[in-house]
């Protein structure tokens, strides 16, 4: 396994990683626009369906989301240094980003860009994930050799089932007409302008009948991938051509369908190269060790 050497640093760099996703993506969130859409189009999300309607009331103001949004970032950066209580600060952060991705999906729809970290932050709860590059020393030491590469297999599961089961969805619901009809050229028409800041060549594609036509034969073949995300685990040439493919997949759907999975394709590098083992061999230069040891003692 990729993971059968893995130390409590190898698994503090993917709590830093996993964390500073979310701290990047709720930064520039403008919590507070929440508030100002109608209610008539919050459908209470998966778990969400149980708070009491009073609650929302309470929750859905400006002034209480924009504390919300204060305390989330708090969480998020205490979470990233591994703080104690570590694993309280875990917990509060998966419990605060369900609600927050619960939010924003009940005025939308939802989607799946954001499952693998929020599946990851959950699993970093569970874990001993402050046990290495943290500022503070762990509580305890932990005998057991074996609870790293477990938590990482455990990451690595929830970022490749996802993949499956979409594929596994499509194939079952869809197929084999999603692959035949226009639904690909419409996608590449209808999310072209999605986002302003995206590369927006979908139209262009449909005036490109050969490249068109490139995309419908490597639609099931990507979905192919997406089905047998799993073998990753076990079949390292696998693997390795499937990180490329994937990396490659979620590129081109930035440039055609400005759709861009950046988590997802950080989590796929972190979790399944060694760029991790790269990432701790500079920071075990004694430059930077001197550093983090001197925070450590703080």
């Amino acid at each position: 396994m990729i993971y059968e050497n893995a130390r409590p640093q190898t698994l503090g760099l993917v709590r830093v990683v996993v964390f500073s996703i979310w701290l990047v993506k709720i930064i520039p969130d403008p919590f507070f626009f929440l508030a100002e859409l109608p209610r008539s189009i919050f459908k209470p999300a998966g778990v969400l369906r149980i708070v009491p309607e009073a609650a929302w009331q309470w929750l859905l103001d400006a002034d209480v989301l924009n504390v919300f949004k204060i305390v989330v970032v708090v969480l998020l950066a205490l979470a990233v240094l591994g703080i104690r209580p570590y694993r309280l600060i875990a917990i509060l952060c998966a419990v605060c980003l369900t609600l927050h991705q619960g939010l924003v999906r009940s005025f939308t729809f939802v989607n799946h860009q954001e499952l693998a970290a929020l599946f990851c932050v959950y699993a970093l709860a569970i874990f001993p994930a402050a046990d290495g590059l943290s500022i503070a020393k762990p509580a305890r030491k932990h005998s057991s050799p074996h609870i790293y590469p477990a938590a990482l297999l455990t990451m690595t599961i929830l970022l490749l089932l996802p993949y499956c089961a979409i594929a596994a969805f499509r194939i079952v619901n869809s197929a084999p007409a999603i692959f035949l009809d226009d639904s690909l050229a419409y996608w590449f028409g209808s999310l072209s302008g999605l986002d302003a800041d995206g590369w927006s060549l979908g139209k262009w594609m449909l005036r490109q009948p050969l490249l068109l036509a490139i995309s419908n034969i490597g639609f099931p073949i990507i979905t192919g991938f997406e089905l047998l995300a799993p073998l990753c685990l076990i079949m390292p040439r696998f693997r390795r051509v499937w990180v490329v493919v994937m990396v490659l997949f979620h590129c081109l759907s930035w440039m055609i369908l400005n759709i861009f999975f950046w988590e997802n394709v950080l989590l796929i590098v972190l979790f399944l190269t060694r760029s991790g083992d790269a990432i701790l061999r500079s920071l075990d230069h004694p430059r930077w060790s001197r550093r983090i040891q001197g925070a450590s003692s703080l």
